[in-house]
């Protein structure tokens, strides 16, 4: 479990003007007023609902990535306003045959482009899940790079108990655990611990939140300057070559892929700078360019 020193939380709780810009119907809030925008959150806001993610919701979170800066943003962060509730999934009203298959079929179209968006963007995403992360709402974590979980925080697809089986949501749980939890999850609806589902691997940290509510948020920021202090370009090649390996067929690819990448990855720049300051064992100062050596 992350633990953090008292000097370390204050140092996070500094004071900040906390500006925030609505989205479609004020579900999404957008929160990048971090030095030099290198961070940006989006906080989903809609308590009445638990976070559903229904076709406003999803929309929503779209159009607030669609504004982001990314030549300045380093990090993207999907979070929640509300303590007990990152997201309890679907909003399953949208669901009924009443509705029909054309609504049906723009939720999970629009959803599943959202969740790829997430891990195809060239940023690092994290999960910062306060409360309950519960079938789509697990899905929309899980297609983050990181999930980052208060002690307090629970994970579980629940569909089967109410008729409608996890199928979406089964995609990143499986190929982030084994099929034994990931069926037992699936197969009974059960919720999962924060502390069993990073034992599991399902979350990549737990925040103990007893002390301060706030801690899990001084958490994500430190992880998020953690990626910062890093060369820009050479992240997003890392990001992107890890998903293509992993999603090989055969090890041999796999490998094939990860040592082109690494080749490429010599002509950079910044990657000659870092390997300079190594020899010098001093800090590398990045230029974040996609440069390459004349």
């Amino acid at each position: 479990m992350f633990k953090l020193t008292n000097k370390k939380i204050a140092f996070y709780q500094v004071s900040r003007t906390f500006s925030v810009e609505s989205a479609r119907f004020n579900l999404v809030k957008i929160d990048d007023n971090y030095e030099n925008k290198f961070m940006t959150k989006l906080i989903m806001a809609n308590p009445k609902q638990r976070n559903s993610l229904g076709i406003d919701m999803i929309r929503s979170l779209r159009e607030s990535i669609n504004k982001i800066d990314f030549s300045k943003c380093r990090v993207l962060v999907i979070s929640s306003s509300c303590p007990k509730v990152f997201s309890a999934g679907h909003n399953l009203k949208e669901f009924t045959l009443e509705k029909g298959q054309v609504l049906h079929k723009q939720v999970f179209h629009e959803f599943t482009d959202l969740c790829l968006t997430l891990k195809n963007i060239s940023v690092p995403t994290i999960a910062e899940v306060h409360g309950l992360a519960a079938a789509a709402g697990y899905q929309l974590a899980a297609s983050c790079d990181l999930i980052v979980a208060s002690n307090k925080a629970s994970f579980s697809t629940p569909g089967v108990k109410f008729g409608v089986f996890c199928s979406t949501p089964g995609v990143p749980l499986s190929r982030n655990v084994s099929s034994k939890i990931s069926l037992k999850m699936l197969l009974t609806g059960d919720p999962v611990s924060a502390t069993d589902a990073h034992n599991h691997g399902i979350i990549s940290g737990v925040v103990d939140v007893d002390e301060s509510s706030q801690n899990l948020e001084a958490k994500v920021l430190e992880i998020a300057r953690k990626i910062e202090a890093n060369s820009k370009h050479i992240v997003a090649l890392g990001k992107k070559c890890f998903y293509q390996q992993i999603e090989a067929p055969e090890l041999r690819d796999a490998y094939k892929i990860a040592s082109e990448n690494m080749l490429e990855n010599l002509l950079y720049e910044d990657t000659q700078l870092g390997l300079k300051a190594f020899a010098a064992k001093s800090k590398p100062i990045w230029t974040h360019s996609n440069k390459k050596v004349n």
